[in-house]
């Protein structure tokens, strides 16, 4: 086994089910568990809704990012990856599958691992898909991981 693979994670249950399923398919040691946060849209006026300093909310949301990478590592390693975590921060949904592209690429990746939510179509107009953006603009083979039937 040789590579690495960069993992769009976000926490969902088809994340975690892209790790297990990528693990026996493809043919790579590391995994990059890359993490991206859709910052907020500033306040247009006034002070912070939650009655603190503008900022406040930032941190929360970086403290929560970081939880959600380290857990992508755990459970990147208990699929039997060599796991690192790089958290990055976009501030649209079109920038988080743009962000994952350029760590694959400058971490020189074999492959991008990402689960599909399966969002309506119009759940994907209004927020992007993921999955559809580094199928459609990756010059690294996707491997999009579709999610179980109940």
């Amino acid at each position: 086994m040789a590579g690495t693979a960069v993992f769009a994670y976000d926490g969902s249950e088809d994340a975690q089910r892209a790790l297990t399923v990528a693990r026996d398919v493809l043919q790579v040691e590391r995994a990059i568990v890359v993490h991206v946060r859709v910052l907020p849209p500033p306040p247009i006026i006034g002070s912070d809704p939650e009655g603190g300093e503008f900022g406040s909310r930032d941190d929360v949301t970086e403290r929560q990012a970081d939880r959600v990478a380290a857990d992508g590592v755990d459970a990147a390693n208990r699929a039997g990856f060599d796991a690192e975590a790089v958290v990055e921060t976009a501030d649209s949904m079109t920038g988080v599958w743009r962000t994952v592209i350029d760590v694959a690429e400058q971490r020189g990746a074999s492959a991008i691992v990402a689960g599909h939510r399966g969002l309506s179509r119009l759940q994907s107009a209004l927020l992007g898909s993921v999955s559809n953006g580094l199928v459609n603009h990756s010059h690294i083979p996707v491997l999009v991981v579709p999610r179980t039937r109940a």
